[in-house]
Parts: structure tokens; sequence; C-alpha cells
């Protein structure tokens, strides 16, 4: 039987950086304040019962898709404050968390663990306009970046489910080895790098 369901997945920016001493402690770190960020967002129980895929610098996890509106707004909002907060010590342990995030939804069924949306989400997050809002935004500024579909974008955020406005968002193509896919960027806390603040001078 096949349901509608959100994916949603995250990737710490360049967590092979860290030593392999401090894998471990990002992680735990990083776990505690994805626990915490869904609470915040009233996703306890949603999250309790989703489908998860751990790796070394992130997860990818399948919900219902009644997390979707919090997921596109709440999250990534409460992500950003919580790591803001983390980063005075994580920077004391040489060691620093931001994330990039991902978002679209699809049908998944009981039996088969591959599926569009999965692979799809996997796409998204990874893609080099998701990474370049973090690259191009100040690391004791910007913690997080948020990267929906098309569908995920249309329906809920154009369709006035969030609390976000459409002009909070972005347009970008995304191109990652085969797939090629319209995302839509959205950065809770925008901010430009010290390069990025030269070239706009300059201009």
């Amino acid at each position: 039987m096949e349901t509608y369901c959100a994916f949603v997945t995250y990737d710490i920016e360049r967590f092979s950086a860290h030593s392999e001493a401090q894998y471990r402690s990002v992680q735990g770190t990083l776990e505690q304040a994805v626990e915490t960020a869904f609470a915040l967002s009233s996703l306890t129980g949603l999250w309790a019962s989703a489908t998860r895929e751990r790796g070394g610098d992130g997860a990818l996890a399948v919900m219902s898709h009644q997390a979707l509106p919090q997921l596109i707004d709440a999250f990534p909002a409460q992500l950003q404050r919580i790591l803001r907060d983390l980063d005075p010590d994580l920077r004391a342990r040489r060691a620093r968390i931001r994330l990039r995030v991902a978002v679209d939804a699809g049908l998944v069924d009981d039996v088969h663990t591959a599926s569009a949306p999965k692979i799809k989400v996997s796409r998204l997050v990874d893609s080099p306009a998701l990474r370049d809002a973090l690259t191009r935004s100040h690391p004791d500024v910007t913690f997080v970046a948020l990267l929906l579909s098309a569908e995920v974008f249309t329906h809920y955020v154009a369709g006035g489910r969030t609390k976000l406005h459409p002009a909070q968002f972005t347009p970008c193509q995304v191109r990652v080895k085969t797939f090629e896919h319209t995302g839509y960027l959205h950065v809770p806390v925008p901010s430009l790098a010290q390069t990025e603040r030269r070239d706009h001078a300059k201009a």
C-alpha cells in the first residue's frame, strides 16, 4: 500500500574537515540539535514515528505528510537558532555544524526501500545551489540553508499552507549527475561572506 509522505534530509557542511576523533562528538551534537528542533517545531510525535537512515554527516527521514508545513518553516528556523547558540562551544572544540536541508514529498510503499522522492531529496541536498548558499554566507551568522522540491513549494508555500511567503524563496536549477529539477531555496537567516561583501562594495 502506498502512502504520501514527507522526505527530509540534512548534511553537515565540510564534515570531513573535522578530525576522526571529533566525528562522534559532532554527530552526537547534531542529533541532539535535530531532536530539539523537532520538539520546538511541535513535531515530536511525528519524528518519533519517522523512518530514519543515518549517515556520518547527516540523515534522511521519511515522515507523515502532516509534518510538511512545520518542516518548511518552523524546523529550519529552530535549527538555525539552536546551531547559532551551540556555535561558540563548537568553535572552542575546533568544530562547526552548518546544515544543508532538503525537503520533498511523494508516495512510498511498505515493501521497497528505494523510491523516487528519496532519490530526489538526496540529489537536492547535494546540489551546488544549496552548497553555494552556505559557502556565500557568513559562517558565524548563517547555519542552515533549505531547498524545497518544486512540488512541495507549489503545494505548501505558494499554496499558502506555511507561514513563509513565496518571495522568501529563490528558484534555482538543480543539476546533479543526470538529475535535473527546479528547487526553491530559503535561508532562514541570510548573510554575506567576507568575499561577497567585498564584491558588493566594489559593484
